[in-house]
């Protein structure tokens, strides 16, 4: 990769602001809300780098966890090399001819075009929805050049003039903190805070540029964490995407580890769809109701399918039993029933006295008497869960029951049956002895 800043005299020039130029507002605030049918209202893309699906897959043990728990895209490919036209890619639906080309904005030919092309942004604040761009080690808002860490390739949102030469728009490409991006994650504490898309660049270190899978692995356990755990991804409709710009091989098939997380996401899912960085974009336009870009993007898959049902009822659980207040040694029927979530449903079952048992009908007999609370569990397809518990009264087997009379006891002698009137019984035996005998 090209790892130092290109400039070409000529025609094409780097990126500066010019304050004589018209200039569009942006909002600080969100101006309308995205449709109520998207699967999210918030979204977060956290770009790793330069590793293939193999590298990551069970060598990263905190993204694959979070994979495991979340969903999973496993024919997701990069769309070139080097980096650059990735980004260009995911932010403005094309390469614009970058392959090869890892330079600075608006510096050659490739990077002319994108210079004057619409992106992302453009169609997100024509929807009166906002955004912002976190980067580590970056010096000062909307820097284009190389600075330490940070690497201006990696930093999309620059090489589009239509960002770059609006400083309302420039201010919405911050500076984050290494390692802790506290920036967005106080951005994310609150609605009037949080933008509708916002995206994370980690420096050269913990996005595994120039450090190992672990490090970078250990720097996204940190962070994410916390995006989970903010008052945007516990209190509204958020997803995060994390995903790699790149592998080593060549598309179609440079697959890159994708994950999507957050509770709008399913849980325990995978798909082998194929995907691309397109498909970012188009995901995107089809959640928010957006026009798309290029054909790149209109042809691409809208990775919906990662994405709980908006319109999906809450999952609820419940179970009957074939009776109460039983004796000891006699089985009860517990049966249990599940809507909502997405089904198919799996049931688990405590007694509260130590045993457990899985099944949507599942008889068990208790061993002594006394209370206990029987609890079940259903699980859905995509991981979500529901509760529902009941108090079963078990009598001891010396004690009478008082919903299951016996009014014949029979004994089974040599193969013949005899039938003996237990109340018959009962009632000779409380006569007393006849008068006079």
């Amino acid at each position: 990769m090209i790892l130092g800043t290109i400039l070409l005299i000529g025609p094409f020039t780097t990126a500066t602001f010019d304050p004589r130029r018209s200039q569009t507002i942006v909002p600080n605030s969100i101006l309308s809300s995205p449709p109520g049918s998207s699967p999210f209202d918030y979204l977060v893309v956290i770009l790793m780098e330069n590793k293939g699906f193999n590298s990551i897959n069970g060598n990263a043990a905190y993204l694959n966890q979070l994979a495991s728990s979340y969903s999973l895209a496993t024919r997701y490919t990069a769309v070139d090399h080097p980096s650059l036209p990735n980004y260009l890619a995911l932010s403005g639906a094309d390469t614009f001819g970058c392959g090869g080309y890892d330079g600075a904005p608006n510096s050659n030919s490739c990077t002319s075009t994108a210079w004057l092309s619409q992106n992302i942004i453009d169609r997100i604040e024509s929807a009166g929805l906002t955004w912002k761009g976190y980067m580590e080690s970056m010096p000062s808002n909307c820097y284009n050049q190389d600075s330490g860490n940070y690497v201006v390739r990696h930093d999309p949102f620059v090489y589009y003039n239509d960002i770059v030469t609006n400083q309302a728009r420039c201010n919405r490409i911050v500076p984050a903190t290494a390692s802790t991006d506290v920036e967005l994650i106080n951005d994310l504490g609150s609605t009037s805070t949080a933008s509708n898309f916002m995206w994370l660049t980690p420096n050269l270190c913990n996005d595994m540029h120039d450090c190992s899978v672990a490090i970078g692995d250990n720097y996204l356990s940190q962070v994410v964490p916390k995006i989970l755990r903010s008052n945007i991804f516990q209190m509204q409709k958020a997803a995060l995407l994390i995903t790699f710009d790149e592998g080593t091989a060549t598309s179609p098939s440079d697959l890159v580890y994708t994950v999507w997380a957050g509770p709008v996401v399913k849980r325990g899912y995978q798909s082998a769809v194929a995907y691309s960085h397109y498909s970012v974009a188009r995901t995107i336009e089809s959640a928010w109701n957006l026009p798309t870009l290029t054909t790149n993007d209109a042809s691409a898959t809208a990775m919906t399918e990662f994405f709980t049902s908006p319109q999906q009822s809450a999952l609820q659980a419940s179970f009957s039993m074939s009776g109460n207040n039983v004796r000891t040694a006699l089985g009860i029927t517990f049966t249990g029933t599940a809507n909502g979530g997405t089904p198919p449903y799996f049931y688990n079952w405590n007694f509260g006295e130590g045993n457990t048992g899985i099944g949507s009908s599942i008889v068990h007999a208790y061993q002594a008497g006394g209370n206990f609370i029987a609890t079940l569990t259903v699980t859905d397809t995509v991981g979500g869960t529901a509760t529902f518990s009941q108090t079963v009264t078990v009598v001891s087997s010396g004690a009478e029951s008082p919903i299951v009379p016996i009014p014949i006891l029979y004994l089974a002698v040599g193969g013949i049956t005899v039938g003996l009137l237990v109340l018959a019984l009962v009632a000779l035996k409380r006569r007393g002895p006849r008068n006079g005998s």
